[in-house]
């Protein structure tokens, strides 16, 4: 009796890895999609509102969804707060700090603290630059991982299951 729960269980847990790993990937699509939403809703700010970037922060914070509403909104507290800091290095402060719960890999967060770096400038036409400069890349990473969901999501779940099989025959 106890065998065959244990059995079940162990089949249960290793398809949830599988559906985790799948899920996992689909999280890092509609964060990569919120990032490009993000760009386009500051490069709206910026060049046609004519705004200064704390408050296209706290703008763009109130339209898009957590985490990225408070990275935002603390990116702009920060700005004006005048503390002293340049603005690459708020930046990456608080992509380290805030979106530390996103499906973002090491290399989007790392591509997005670039972005920051650029976006300092004082010159509108050099942020919406640096705004079109990051968003063509950050378009092609949403479009490769999407390719990489589509070929291999239904291969994740299928793995999860079929080495929950294997090791219940192996314990059986």
């Amino acid at each position: 009796m106890f065998k065959i729960m244990g059995l079940g269980l162990v089949i249960c847990g290793c398809t949830a890895m599988g559906v985790a790993a799948g899920n996992e990937m689909e999280r890092r699509i509609r964060d990569l999609e919120e990032l490009i939403r993000i760009l386009e809703l500051l490069e709206g700010e910026i060049g046609y509102a004519n705004a200064v970037l704390a408050e296209s922060f706290c703008r763009v914070a109130k339209r898009v969804r957590k985490p990225f509403s408070l990275f935002l909104e603390h990116m702009a507290e920060h700005m004006e707060r005048l503390e002293g800091d340049t603005l690459p290095r708020i930046f990456a402060h608080h992509v380290q700090k805030d979106l530390r719960q996103t499906a973002l890999c090491p290399e989007d967060r790392e591509a997005l603290i670039g972005f920051g770096e650029q976006l300092g400038y004082p010159d509108v036409k050099m942020q919406l630059a640096a705004i079109a400069h990051y968003k063509s890349p950050l378009t092609k990473a949403c479009a490769q991982a999407q390719e990489h969901y589509r070929k291999n999501s239904k291969m994740y779940r299928y793995l999860g299951l079929m080495g929950g099989l294997f090791l219940a025959v192996i314990f059986f």
